[in-house]
């Protein structure tokens, strides 16, 4: 069975409609909140300054992912209370959690080996005054390695409604998370595609508008500022809100994905 790009999204329209309370209560608690925190704690153009707030910027991560999960078994249904959506979110979120450090490792580091090999200091390129740039061949190897990164990136992205529908490990998760995207990646990256238009247009470019209207008005933010406070608000809200619905739309595509796989594996009972 194809998957539906279309029906997923009539279902999500509909998830969020009869369970839409719920789903901003996680959002609200778990992924808006703790971005106002590191809104607050780092404002965007400033240096962290301290262990204190990269440990709030790991939890605020960590928090994330039980959210995702939580919302991914809300949007499967049936109906749950609020209490057993966290406490799967919480329960399965440090497998979720290893799942993307697996799978994100390598690439980084290759990516690091990389930049070492070059003998060029990272930091010079990301200054536009630095004349530095990178040999060719290990650019073009960057660039393979940027290739493979979206190519897997496509396949994990069912990882949180696998964290939600099964009790696999971090390995099994990946696995699960391939199966199921098996033979769908193109379709898959072509949505991923999508909610990243979204994303620019809602969160960079109006999150962006608004921020520089405070900006305006009071100033340039600094940690636990006003300006800091309004700005992180901003960009939190917009953020979470195209977390949730990506979340709930992604669930949906992988619900499709996975019956598909559940009927293939059934053998045709009738016959002539």
């Amino acid at each position: 069975m194809k998957l539906s790009i279309g029906r997923a999204w009539d279902e999500t329209k509909a998830v969020l409609a009869r369970d839409g309370s719920l789903i901003v209560t996680v959002v609200l608690a778990f992924m808006l909140l703790p971005n106002l925190v590191v809104g607050l704690a780092m404002p965007s153009g400033t240096e962290s300054g301290s262990g204190a707030s990269l440990l709030v910027f790991l939890l605020s991560i960590a928090l994330a992912l039980a959210a995702q999960i939580s919302i991914s078994r809300i949007a499967m249904g049936p109906e749950l209370t609020m209490r057993d959506a966290l406490a799967l979110g919480f329960r399965r979120m440090p497998s979720l959690l290893l799942s993307w450090v697996l799978w994100l490792l390598p690439f980084v580091v290759v990516a690091a080996v990389l930049l070492a090999a070059s003998g060029i200091d990272p930091a010079a390129l990301s200054n536009p005054q630095s004349e530095a740039q990178l040999p060719p061949g290990i650019n073009i190897a960057l660039m393979v390695v940027t290739v493979l990164l979206i190519v897997v990136a496509a396949h994990m992205q069912f990882l949180a409604p696998a964290a939600a529908a099964t009790r696999e490990g971090p390995v099994g998760l990946i696995r699960h998370s391939w199966r199921a995207t098996r033979g769908r990646a193109l379709k898959i990256f072509g949505l991923l595609l999508l909610i990243g238009l979204f994303f620019m247009i809602l969160v960079v470019g109006v999150g962006s508008a608004l921020g520089s209207v405070i900006l305006l008005l009071l100033g340039k933010p600094t940690a636990w500022s006003l300006s800091a406070f309004l700005i992180a608000a901003v960009q939190g809200a917009l953020s979470a809100t195209v977390s949730a619905v990506s979340g709930v739309l992604l669930t949906r595509v992988y619900v499709q994905a996975r019956d598909a796989g559940a009927n293939a594996s059934v053998p045709h009972a009738g016959g002539d």
